[in-house]
């Protein structure tokens, strides 16, 4: 499968959890990569995402060598790490209710940024957005079509030329002179979302509402 695909996405999760039967009922365990069969696999990867609770067991300065680490780290939104530079990438603030399905919303935006021809921290800057959409509700994530809609047009506005292709090793890394604008951009259009959510709350779901209450904890998505 890696060798019929231009950019391979991973989640760390999958390749560092092992399965202790020698206890009482079992347990999964964390191991470290390098001791996995999937180590040799890196430098195949695109992309390696990591909550910032598996990173130690990735190890994060041996991995960027052989491809870009993605550090999710919650409220305070994630970072990216390859080979010869790093960046931080801002959160989006939500009220987190459940973590339910926040990293794999974190991979879907980002590889639909890519798609869309973002380097890959701005492309980071739609994980987050849809990391943070995630926590703020219960259960399995949804995403309201009108709020995915507002994302399309956001992208449509930013991205003015041709898009790029994604064609296995070559990606833009560095944060672009739209970053700012389109982070800006993605929480106004949060806030919109929101305030039609709390006027019609029983249409709306999977939208990101960052309110202040004493006693949640605003999250862009669990580390």
């Amino acid at each position: 499968m890696i060798r019929l695909c231009r950019a391979v996405l991973v989640d760390a999760q999958a390749l560092i959890r092992a399965f202790d039967g020698g206890g009482k009922g079992g347990a999964v365990r964390h191991v470290a990569l390098e001791a996995t069969p999937y180590a040799r696999l890196l430098p195949r990867l695109a992309f390696l995402k990591a909550s910032s609770e598996e990173a130690p067991y990735v190890g994060v300065e041996t991995a960027r060598r052989r491809c870009c680490v993605i550090v999710t780290e919650g409220r305070d939104g994630c970072r990216l790490y390859w080979d010869g530079g790093e960046a931080r990438v801002a959160p989006f603030p939500a009220v987190q209710v459940d973590p339910t399905g926040a990293g794999d919303s974190f991979l879907a935006g980002f590889a639909t940024g890519l798609l869309w021809g973002l380097s890959a921290t701005d492309a980071a800057l739609l994980g987050n957005f849809f990391g943070a959409a995630a926590v703020s509700q219960v259960g399995v994530p949804t995403f309201h079509p009108k709020m995915l809609q507002a994302v399309k047009q956001i992208l449509e506005k930013a991205i003015k030329g041709p898009c790029a292709h994604i064609n296995g090793n070559t990606f833009n890394f560095q944060k672009s002179n739209m970053h700012d604008e389109l982070h800006a951009s993605l929480q106004e259009a949060a806030r919109l979302m929101c305030e039609q959510k709390q006027t019609s709350p029983a249409t709306e779901n999977g939208d990101i509402c960052p309110i202040d209450e004493p006693t949640s904890q605003p999250s862009s998505m669990p580390s």
